[in-house]
């Protein structure tokens, strides 16, 4: 297919109040690092892009601003930055219609959907190479998550944390473009109604860049379309939007975004990347992944898809950019391949979840070729084999509007949908009550299997206390029944922080249960800057906001799903959401969102007397003062901190870094502030985030008579 010319709209780039581009900053959670390689680093700041199709993108911009500034856990969830501040973005526009009275849907702070991408993608660490699109889809309850891999989030991470799309009514449909430089352009391009995803993704990749598109099923508006990501040359894509997703794209008159790419290939990676990376290569699970894709999962129940290299093909692995253990699979030959859409010489590969409900009767080449099909044409596999007939294998009878088939696919609720989930683990109750329960939807629980949780293993009491040890997992107790629930609900916090920094979900599980990485290590790395406990309370924080846009009780999802759940199951869930027997969450501060959004650089000033003055007195600038209204002696100097602000301990450091001297004086053994710290009068700790303009008082107090 010849590449395909679009009509230049313009360059829509810059401040402008006319503009429909604009860029704002969300100031980060500011936990202090602890990795060395990000020494005196809090959890960043998060740069949102923000496109309107329609109105001005300065003003979502504000009103979001706006909204996430009245609500605590708005501001908390969107300080995490990357998928929750996402997340955040939908919590403030429903809670904005609800004052109005209006629908979620309703108002000028509802986005169409938002693509983010995490920390551990930006600081370039192995296997982190997920971005997350997030938005209403048509078959999910709630605001859906979909992680997916391929090049695209790295190429992303360049130019922005989150993109943020506000929708257009009418018939037109636009493809957004960030060139190498971060450039944003809008075109409409001229689609033939039959193209495939493939042949978009080479006509609109033909000089290089990554593509997330949507494909026919997404324009003639089946529920369950859903996207691909693509790379330069339409080469075999990742396939994202259970649920709907692409429908939802669709709708808000986008067909696709295309991120080029600079000469640089990869971000910089940090000190975690190395000690990730051994710990990757040296996980069997992972070993044995990489060998047999996600196909592995049918052998553990007994299913068999037998699907081998035909004729002159020789089977190669394909998985996320910089992944050393690629889980997927395609089969290569030379010259044109048989699938057109998996790019010349190549024919689309497997994975176990998308072939499984196509296997008819142990047929693999037949559930693999309808696999490719539903590649083409942009619809979800899983939801299509419900469909289906063995006779009638064939995704593409499901376009024409005049079908019987195409009706019944339009009729779809999210209760029918759950139903290909259903079976992914179906003698593993805490799986089950995830699937049926989980505060993001059935599909995070899918690396459940690999961590190997059994609530059977909880009968043994020294089981109970090496997990709460070993993984945080408290409240279990003598009721293996009870503790699957407490055991889903773990999950689905860590599922949610792993998600969140774009770090493989399959690469974390398998390290935690090989004990190649401890929880804390394992948080450590991936985010640089949290423990295991800070980690997983973040991940309860994304499921509460989730739980709460979802708008239902889980005892409300048992009834309404008909999920035939043991009520101890249930009722150790329900605690465990509830709190009774909750994870910790920490009093971590939560930063404003000061003038709409704008950085907190500047210079914090600092306060000391007594001995402390003394020790800090050759500090370049320090000066003494006198406190108006006191009369106290104090020692006054200024430290400069950049757009993310500083936490109180990374600015002791500093101070101790400069004057070696009075380290000990100024922090503990553990890296904890040694003096007793006041901020505008009240109390603050190590994590406690300052910034320009904002003064740290610090008194040493000397224990004795």
């Amino acid at each position: 297919m010849e590449r395909q010319e679009a009509a230049t709209v313009g360059v829509l780039q810059g401040s402008g109040t006319e503009d429909r581009v604009y860029r704002g900053v969300f100031p980060g959670a500011g936990t202090a690092g602890r990795d060395e390689g990000l020494a005196h680093r809090g959890m960043p700041s998060s740069r949102l892009l923000v496109v309107a199709l329609e109105g001005k993108a300065s003003l979502h911009y504000a009103n979001l601003a706006r909204s996430v500034e009245e609500s605590l856990d708005l501001r908390r969830m969107a300080a995490h930055g990357g998928s929750a501040l996402a997340v955040a973005a939908f919590g403030a526009a429903a809670r904005a219609a609800a004052r109005a009275g209006a629908t979620w849907d309703a108002g000028p702070t509802a986005p169409a959907f938002a693509i983010s991408v995490g920390d551990a993608v930006r600081r370039g660490l192995p296997t982190a190479a997920r971005a997350t699109i997030t938005g209403r889809a048509p078959l999910r309850r709630g605001v859906v998550e979909a992680p997916f891999g391929g090049a695209f989030a790295r190429a992303l991470v360049r130019h922005t944390d989150v993109l943020l799309v506000f929708g257009a009514a009418g018939p037109d449909r636009w493809l957004i473009e960030i060139d190498e430089e971060g450039a944003v352009e809008l075109r409409q391009p001229t689609l033939e109604s039959d193209a495939t995803t493939g042949q978009r993704a080479r006509a609109w990749t033909a000089d290089g860049g990554h593509a997330l598109l949507v494909g026919p099923a997404a324009e003639v508006g089946l529920p369950f379309a859903n996207l691909g990501s693509w790379d330069a040359g339409g080469s075999a894509p990742s396939l994202v939007g259970r649920g709907g997703l692409g429908a939802t794209v669709a709708q808000a008159g986008v067909v696709g975004i295309v991120v080029g790419e600079r000469a640089e290939r990869d971000p910089q990676a940090c000190a975690s990347a190395s000690t990730l990376a051994r710990a990757l290569e040296s996980s069997p699970r992972l070993v044995a992944r990489a060998l047999g894709g996600t196909l592995e999962l049918g052998d553990v129940r007994g299913e068999a898809a037998e699907v081998r290299p035909r004729e002159g093909e020789r089977r190669t692995r394909h998985g996320c950019k910089g992944c050393p253990t690629p889980c997927g699979w395609q089969f290569q030959v030379d010259g044109a391949g048989p699938n057109d859409d998996a790019g010349a010489g190549s024919r689309v590969g497997g994975r176990f979840a998308a072939l499984q409900g196509l296997v008819r009767d142990g047929d693999g080449e037949a559930a693999l070729a309808a696999l490719g099909r539903c590649n083409e044409l942009g619809m979800d596999a899983r939801t299509v084999a419900l469909l289906l007939t063995a006779e009638a294998l064939d995704p593409g009878l499901l376009l024409d509007p005049a079908s019987s088939l195409h009706q019944r696919a339009l009729a779809l609720t999210p209760e029918d949908d759950r139903e290909p989930a259903r079976p992914l683990m179906p003698t593993d109750l805490p799986g089950r009550v995830g699937i049926e329960l989980g505060a993001r939807g059935p599909e995070p629980l899918r690396s459940l299997s690999v961590l190997g949780l059994r609530a059977s293993e909880t009968s043994d009491a020294a089981t109970r206390v090496a997990w709460q040890h070993d993984f945080r997992m408290r409240g279990l107790q003598d009721d293996e029944t009870f503790n699957a629930g407490v055991i889903a609900h773990w999950q689905e916090c860590y599922a949610a922080a792993l998600d969140h920094s774009g770090f493989c979900a399959f690469s974390g599980s398998a390290l935690l249960a090989d004990g190649a990485l401890g929880l804390d290590a394992l948080a450590l790395a991936v985010t640089g800057c949290m423990d295991g406990d800070e980690w997983l309370a973040m991940g309860a924080e994304i499921c509460a906001l989730h739980r709460t846009l979802r708008g239902r009780s889980p005892e409300e999802d048992v009834g309404a799903s008909g999920a035939d759940l043991p009520a101890a199951a249930v009722r150790g869930y329900v605690e465990a959401v509830g709190g009774t027997v909750a994870l910790p969450v920490r009093d971590r501060p939560v930063p404003a969102v000061r003038d709409g959004g704008r950085d907190r650089a500047g210079r914090v000033r600092v306060h000391a007397s007594g001995l402390l003055a003394a020790k800090l007195g050759g500090y370049p600038g320090a000066r003494a003062v006198v406190e108006p209204g006191t009369g106290r002696a104090l020692l006054e100097l200024d430290v400069e901190v950049g757009p993310d602000g500083a936490s109180v301990r990374s600015l002791l450091e500093r101070l101790a870094d400069a004057l070696p001297a009075a380290g000990r004086w100024l922090l503990q053994p553990g890296g904890e502030p040694l003096p007793a710290v006041l901020i505008a009068g009240r109390g603050g700790a190590g994590r406690t985030v300052v910034g320009g303009g904002e003064t740290v008082e610090l008194l040493l107090v000397i224990p004795g008579g």
